[in-house]
């Protein structure tokens, strides 16, 4: 029978440890979508599965603060509107706050030099 060296053994041990960390983190893990808002969910859901759109999550009053202009928006205009800027440039990013169920998006509007915020809360 052959022995096992202590290296062998630190090596298993690694092994073990390293495996413990992948399992914890991947049954920990949930979507990025935290919300406790099912429509909420849906909407960020469907924007990050689809072509072109670039979902990212912002804080919604930092978002605010750095816009010069700030609007809301009925959900169904909101994606509307949303697609519309795919179409004409090709992506579009859209950003959620999952702490406060808001999905906004920077838009453009009658001053080409003002910053707008669109955004609509579930």
């Amino acid at each position: 029978m052959k022995s096992v060296t202590k290296t062998q053994i630190y090596i298993l041990g690694f092994l073990a440890i390293a495996s413990l960390f992948v399992v914890t983190n991947s049954i920990g893990q949930t979507s990025f979508t935290e919300s406790k808002n099912a429509r909420f969910n849906q909407w960020v859901k469907y924007y990050s599965k689809c072509e072109g759109y670039t979902v990212e999550y912002y804080d919604f009053e930092t978002f605010k603060s750095e816009s010069d202009v700030t609007s809301s928006m009925i959900a169904n205009a909101m994606a509307s509107e949303v697609l519309e800027i795919k179409q004409s440039i090709g992506f579009v990013t859209v950003y959620f706050d999952w702490e406060k169920d808001v999905i906004f998006f920077r838009g453009t509007g009658s001053d080409p030099t003002l910053l707008y915020c669109f955004f609509s809360i579930f």
